[in-house]
């Protein structure tokens, strides 16, 4: 088939369903996005507490923290914040809207971006098909709902991919693709550490490019390349914050799950999610093999498509944070891929396949909108806009109380600390292991929880006048550790608890009143015999 036989097909594709269904489906899509985006925000053990305070920092002082300017502990420790600018910008919107406000931004955006690939999809292969890729790839999707600075990176990818197809088509001159990447990087690198995959993509890109020998591409791709790289040296940390996707790790001494391997967190948590995105990547494997096998020579057409989706799978694999990445060019190019083997099946079989795969979605959304707080269900627990119920109650307490530190945290609360209770205290740790040396980790904190002796040391050189807790700490020396406090009632009186949060106080004259009036009882903490 030449090349303009494929054009013509493929535009005979996007045509081939009426306007209306195609209007319907992108509807559906975008109702079941924001449905499944729209998650209360837990907060007690998030990083968008820091973010916004960053932002505050930024707003009311004008400068970028460059330091870990939250702790007590190492508060000179020098850090790169590679995303500063999201928290400017989620700041604003807290200022004007509230926390209603982000939540709402957050399933905008995330609509947007899903649109994006969902429409390069659509262009290139049948809606039915991109339809149903959408009703399976959607739960991966949306697999992190918390709010993070890589909503941006989300919206960028698919923007770039939108672009870089539109340059590849012809409908984008490069003149105008030197103009808005380059822009688009700066706006990146100084929103998320996910910057560096836009120069993935213009990698990929011009390799694909290269290996069809079209015109000039060495010389174009190279300088936008090259001219996207260089803006990225315009961040407040200039060299050394391009170089961060680098050298990040280089100071990480705290295992954080997002990090963690698809196999690893299989072994330890065994969830559905993994499970599904395991079945999705073989389908899209199968579909790149029989493509490889019997219409070898559209290899080299497709070699974009094919070395994103290998790229991006990997990363998933070795890192859990990248199912949701490699989710979107599932959507985005599985189709596209798919389409190509059944092109070549007769007219009447090929209408059987295409109808089957909508049925096949429309059961999946009856499945999504269905059963409540399920896997594969839109609708959760925590369905909704703006702050979970009653999730501040822990940081009024404390505020009421009139409670004084220096508090012991455990890592995962320390951001909604930053938010709730700076500059009045600083915090132990917070959820960022480059903000701290590796010693930090490896020699007082994690020390502190696994080993009494550590606690003992530690406590007489800090003098922690509050233990301030996220009870739900799944590391394995976390339970241990609160369970040895409330065994120290000689010491720690515990005087808050709900379903999150413990706080404890040093049971001295400073506190006495408090405890004396909200100290927890006992009997609250002792399991009760069951049968």
């Amino acid at each position: 088939m030449s090349s303009k036989n494929t054009i013509q097909n493929q535009s005979q594709l996007s045509t081939e369903v009426n306007p209306g269904i195609r209007i319907f489906l992108m509807l559906i899509v975008a109702i079941v996005t924001f449905v499944f985006f729209a998650q209360k925000i837990v907060f007690i053990n998030a990083d968008l507490g820091r973010h916004l305070e960053n932002g505050k920092v930024f707003l009311e002082q004008h400068k970028v923290i460059s330091t870990n300017f939250y702790s007590y502990t190492e508060p000179d420790f020098p850090v790169i914040n590679h995303h500063w600018g999201s928290g400017v910008l989620l700041y604003i919107i807290y200022k004007s809207m509230g926390f209603q406000g982000i939540s709402l931004f957050y399933c905008l955006i995330s609509v947007i971006t899903v649109l994006l690939f969902y429409s390069v999809a659509e262009k290139r292969s049948h809606s039915y098909l991109v339809f149903f890729f959408f009703m399976i790839c959607i739960p991966l999707i949306a697999n992190r709902v918390e709010i993070r600075p890589e909503m941006f990176s989300m919206f960028l990818l698919g923007l770039y991919v939108f672009l870089l197809e539109k340059y590849k088509s012809g409908a984008l001159s490069y003149k105008k693709l030197l103009i808005i990447l380059p822009l688009l990087q700066l706006l990146w690198v100084n929103l998320h550490i996910f910057f560096v995959m836009g120069l993935m993509l213009i990698v990929i890109y011009g390799i694909s490019e290269w290996l069809n020998k079209k015109e000039n591409v060495v010389k174009n791709y190279s300088l936008l390349l090259a001219v996207s790289a260089v803006v990225c040296l315009l961040n407040p940390a200039g060299l050394m914050g391009a170089l961060t996707p680098l050298t990040i790790f280089t100071n990480y001494a705290y295992m954080i799950a997002e990090n963690q391997s698809i196999a690893f967190m299989q072994n330890r948590f065994g969830t559905l999610d993994y499970v599904h995105f395991e079945i999705v990547t073989l389908i899209v494997l199968a579909i790149a093999f029989v493509l490889g096998v019997k219409f070898r020579d559209k290899l080299m057409k497709y070699s974009a498509e094919l070395l994103c989706l290998l790229i991006f799978s990997v990363l998933a694999f070795k890192a859990i944070r990248g199912i949701p990445v490699a989710a979107y060019f599932f959507l985005a190019f599985a189709p596209v891929l798919f389409i190509q083997i059944i092109d070549n099946i007769v007219i009447k079989t090929r209408k059987r396949i295409l109808t089957v795969t909508l049925a096949l979605s429309f059961l999946f959304l009856c499945i999504s909108v269905g059963k409540a707080d399920t896997y594969f269900s839109a609708f959760k627990q925590r369905s909704g806009l703006g702050l979970y119920k009653e999730i501040n109650r822990s940081a009024d307490f404390f505020k009421s109380v009139y409670a004084q530190g220096p508090i012991f945290n455990n890592y995962d609360i320390g951001g909604y600390l930053i938010f709730s209770l700076f500059p009045g205290q600083r915090v132990f740790v917070d959820n960022r292991p480059e903000a701290y040396s590796a010693d930090f980790f490896n020699k007082i904190y994690n020390p502190m929880l696994e080993k009494e002796e550590v606690w003992q040391k530690m406590d007489s050189t800090y003098k922690f006048n509050c233990i301030y807790f996220f009870r739900l700490d799944e590391t394995p020396y976390g339970q241990p550790f609160l369970i040895r406090r409330l065994s120290d009632r000689a010491n720690w009186a515990p005087v808050y608890v709900d379903a999150v949060t413990l706080i404890f106080l040093r049971r001295n004259e400073q506190n006495k009143t408090v405890i004396q009036q909200f100290e927890l009882p006992k009997e609250m903490f002792e399991s009760k015999p069951t049968g």
